[in-house]
């Protein structure tokens, strides 16, 4: 007969887990969990913000290029050499119609409004039933733009806000310089000037409830109609 003393002695006995270590295991399992968890919250916060910068930089430039385009046809006239009034008479580049930086009321920033006139329908004459008086203009942190009205001012008016929604405006300011090119010498009273004029345009806002995001775009324009007077 086999000894049974000799089995039993080789016979050995396998342990399961216990809970000490079960709990450990998953103690760190939580731990690599969460540690994942909250990279993917950081990366989703970064790429979150990444979205909203461009999306801020999408706006601001869209009003940029909405103002820029416009502004450049200012004083543009569709005079003809068989007109019976002469090029310094151009009725858009009149004090009334011309350039002129001012701001909607007392509560904005100086120089963040702009008025300009030009021939839209290329007939030579002012008016005559179109909306040939434009401008642009920084109004309860929104970009308006004109449209229409009796008084020619940046208080006065029909004015329509093309600022998207979600984006606050927090500055707009307009700087106007202007060269002689004939005379080269520069331009006294008693004598007719071409002076070319160039538009500076800074434009600064932010997302709403992000104003620690805020964006500042400038841009400068080559106003296309030189003025003549």
């Amino acid at each position: 007969m086999p000894n049974n003393s000799v089995y039993q002695g080789r016979h050995t006995h396998s342990q399961g887990i216990t809970l000490i270590e079960l709990l450990i295991g998953l103690l760190l399992a939580l731990i690599i969990s969460g540690s994942l968890l909250a990279l993917w919250l950081k990366l989703q916060a970064a790429t979150l913000q990444s979205l909203q910068q461009s999306r801020l930089h999408q706006d601001l430039r869209a009003i940029n290029h909405v103002m820029a385009r416009d502004i450049r046809r200012a004083g543009y006239w569709g005079w003809t050499p068989d007109s019976n009034i002469t090029l310094t008479q151009n009725p858009f580049m009149s004090a009334a119609n011309d350039i002129i930086i001012d701001r909607a009321d007392n509560h904005e920033p100086e120089a963040s409004c702009l008025t300009y006139s030009y021939d839209a329908n290329r007939d030579g004459l002012l008016g005559a039933g179109n909306t040939e008086q434009f401008g642009f203009r920084l109004h309860e942190q929104a970009i308006e733009m004109r449209t229409g009205g009796s008084a020619f001012n940046c208080h006065t008016g029909l004015w329509q806000d093309i600022t998207q929604t979600g984006t606050i405006i927090t500055d707009l300011r307009f700087t106007l310089q202007g060269r002689a090119v004939v005379p080269a010498a520069g331009c006294s009273p008693e004598q007719t000037c071409l002076i070319q004029r160039l538009l500076h345009i800074r434009l600064s806002g932010h997302l709403q409830d992000r104003p620690e995001q805020a964006v500042t775009l400038e841009e400068q324009i080559n106003i296309r109609n030189d003025y003549l007077g």
